[in-house]
């Protein structure tokens, strides 16, 4: 991941099966600085660990068949810059932590947050 995100104005990054090993996956003392798109399939990852700042101006999040992750980091939420999180043919567990998000971003205030959860 360093090199990757050493790759000046990154704004795409789709992660397919195998793009690293193991089941941990910490973004917290990362900067994807000009990320605006992230995808997340079919990784073996089952803990996600990260920051807000990790992501400053992401837009868009998709995890699809992701199915060791456990959870989204509630901290995904703190993007001040996303507008959408898909969440496809992953675990309960997910969708269920995104839902919080969603709750929480709106006990803030913040309504423009879209969230699309389908086929666990």
């Amino acid at each position: 991941m360093p090199i990757i995100q050493s790759i000046p104005n990154l704004q795409v990054l789709k992660l397919h099966k195998r793009a690293f090993e193991g089941s941990w996956w910490n973004t917290d003392g990362q900067k994807f600085p000009h990320l605006k798109f992230l995808r997340l399939e079919k990784l073996d990852i089952k803990l996600w660990e990260t920051c807000s700042t990790s992501f400053l101006c992401l837009r868009q999040l998709e995890i699809i068949e992701c199915n060791n992750l456990e959870e989204i980091p509630l901290e995904i939420g703190d993007i001040p810059t996303l507008d959408l999180i898909q969440i496809r043919r992953c675990r309960r567990f997910v969708g269920e932590s995104v839902r919080r998000i969603e709750e929480e971003q709106h006990d803030l205030g913040n309504y423009d947050l879209k969230i699309n959860v389908s086929d666990y």
